[in-house]
């Protein structure tokens, strides 16, 4: 009997643990509600940690994010071009974006992606290419408009450039 008693009291203590809340994992989840409106990456949390006199450290802030992305109340995006992995924390009202996100491939900023025209294209794709498109987890890469502003001919000689390596390529296939 008294073995089952202890193994009683683990058990409990257990499930304690796994949903122990700390005071670093409220700082945490108190600091990306009022940074709800972007995406942030640990660094950038860590730092309005720091401004805030809040005193977390860097492991407690990627283990907490880590929890948060599990749980899903928080949306993780990993930069394409290694600019870091960003969090948003997403509120019980906020329904996700259908289409996910757009990224700035020149300073890595991340917006939330809301467009119904682009219900023709996932429609075209699906129906015309025989691939199901993944909405929510959808990226796209471009310049975000302070970068577009910065580096105008920059974009468009390397968009120009993956047209000729594009039409390159078209061309070496049909010979």
């Amino acid at each position: 009997m008294k073995m089952n008693s202890n193994f009683k009291r683990k058990e409990i203590a257990m499930s304690q643990v796994r949903s122990y809340d700390s005071r670093p994992k409220r700082l945490v989840i108190e600091t990306l509600k009022d940074l709800s409106s972007e995406f942030v990456t640990a660094e950038e949390l860590y730092t309005e940690l720091l401004n805030r006199g809040r005193r977390v450290g860097m492991t407690t802030v990627y283990r907490n994010l880590n929890r948060l992305v599990d749980k899903g109340l928080v949306v993780k995006v990993v930069s394409a071009n290694n600019k870091g992995t960003r969090f948003r924390y997403i509120a019980e009202s906020d329904s996700p974006s259908p289409y996910g996100k757009l990224e700035c491939s020149e300073c890595g900023e991340v917006q939330k992606l809301s467009c119904e025209e682009l219900d023709k294209l996932v429609s075209h794709i699906e129906a015309n290419h025989n691939f199901t498109v993944s909405r929510p987890s959808t990226i796209f890469y471009g310049l975000c408009e302070d970068c577009e502003e910065h580096n105008p001919a920059e974009e468009t000689v390397q968009t120009a450039e993956a047209a000729g390596d594009f039409a390159d390529t078209e061309q070496a296939e049909r010979n």
